[in-house]
């Protein structure tokens, strides 16, 4: 059995947080809030996690970067990042390998009157790596807590992000992605060349152990 519950979070514009050469934003005090519909009995991604709060705050401290840009969340979950860029001006496409999770994502963007389309994605699979759906002018690509402890799924993700990047009209386009350290056994930095990727860390949180990434190609 289901169990759904709406939780309200409330952004506001972080002085804290980095802010990227092109942002044009000063600090305000700017709030957004977000409703999320959660499915608790589901153990990953029906469920927000700290990692997308991050990646929420990191967006809308640099809201004019994203404003009307094309923006591609993989791994939506809940939706909550890519709502945030919908939300600050963006043109926004959801995904998730999950497409049973598209009925919860999409009953998230309906209940935050935003637009936002979605597709399915797994991760590594030709046939939607290859989906006339997925733009080829690609501006941004976000993610928050994608893999957990999974060093396969890793791979898959930036193999993806490598054919995403490459395949794009812009291929110095970034994946900004927030991802929650919990195992020492293995670190996506050293994942990072086999797919010609480097990264660049923008933000940590030592209290959660939550990093900001900056990913692109070699």
């Amino acid at each position: 059995m289901d169990h759904q519950m709406v939780k309200c979070f409330q952004f506001k514009t972080d002085s804290s947080m980095i802010r990227l050469s092109d942002s044009s934003d000063q600090n305000d005090d700017t709030i957004i809030e977000i409703k999320i519909l959660q499915n608790s009995d589901n153990r990953y991604s029906s469920i927000t996690w700290p990692s997308a709060d991050l990646l929420c705050r990191f967006m809308l401290a640099n809201r004019t970067v994203f404003m009307e840009k094309t923006v591609l969340e993989l791994g939506s979950g809940t939706g909550i990042c890519g709502i945030m860029a919908a939300k600050i001006g963006a043109k926004v496409i959801l995904s998730d390998q999950n497409v049973f999770a598209s009925e919860l994502i999409l009953k998230n963007v309906e209940l935050n009157n935003v637009n936002a389309q979605f597709i399915p994605l797994d991760w590594g699979r030709k046939s939607d790596l290859l989906n006339d759906r997925i733009p080829t002018d690609i501006d941004y690509i976000i993610g928050s807590d994608l893999c957990y402890e999974d060093e396969q799924q890793f791979e898959k993700l930036l193999l993806t992000i490598a054919f995403l990047l490459r395949n794009n009209r812009q291929q110095s386009i970034p994946f900004y992605m927030s991802y929650h350290f919990r195992s020492s056994n293995y670190q996506i930095e050293c994942l990072l060349r086999k797919f010609k990727l480097q990264s660049k860390l923008l933000f940590y949180s030592d209290n959660l152990k939550i990093y900001l990434y900056e990913i692109t190609l070699i």
